[in-house]
């Protein structure tokens, strides 16, 4: 069966979802707090007793063996370096367990490509990959799952 990933609004305490964002270190719903939802969901619903896709099946919670971060369908390993440039100015990040830091600070992919402030970027067509081992950087987008 495939599955497939479209937004579904559902309506939780402002309270919940603060601490939620809060817990993730994302301030505002992304990445991270998108998979915690998904994973705790098929767990609440795997304690009931009903049907639950396989991990594999379910495009959002790929994951590869070791530590990471995953950014929405892509896993994201350990050692990953992340590039993004504004204005001829580059700004570079690296995937450090399961956080991408920059600067010093936890960020999301979101965050790092619109650190300028301007808020309108895509971190799919801002953002350039290094994999751990590889030489080369490539765009995000081109490792975008379908």
């Amino acid at each position: 069966m495939k599955y497939h990933t479209y937004p579904i609004n559902i309506s939780i305490p402002a309270e919940t979802f603060h601490a939620l964002t809060d817990a993730c270190g994302e301030g505002d719903y992304g990445d991270v707090a998108e998979t915690m939802v998904n994973d705790l969901i098929l767990q609440w619903l795997a304690k009931q007793g009903d049907k639950v896709p396989a991990a594999a099946e379910v495009p959002a919670l790929a994951r590869a063996d070791g530590e990471g971060y995953q950014w929405k369908r892509l896993f994201l390993p350990d050692g990953t370096r992340l590039r993004s440039s504004f204005h001829g100015v580059q700004r570079f990040a690296r995937v450090e367990g399961a956080a991408i830091i920059s600067n010093g600070a936890v960020t999301t992919p979101s965050r790092f490509a619109n650190w300028d402030g301007c808020g309108s970027r895509n971190a799919w067509q801002a953002i350039w990959l290094q994999f751990p081992g590889e030489r080369d950087w490539t765009p995000a987008s081109s490792h975008r799952p379908k």
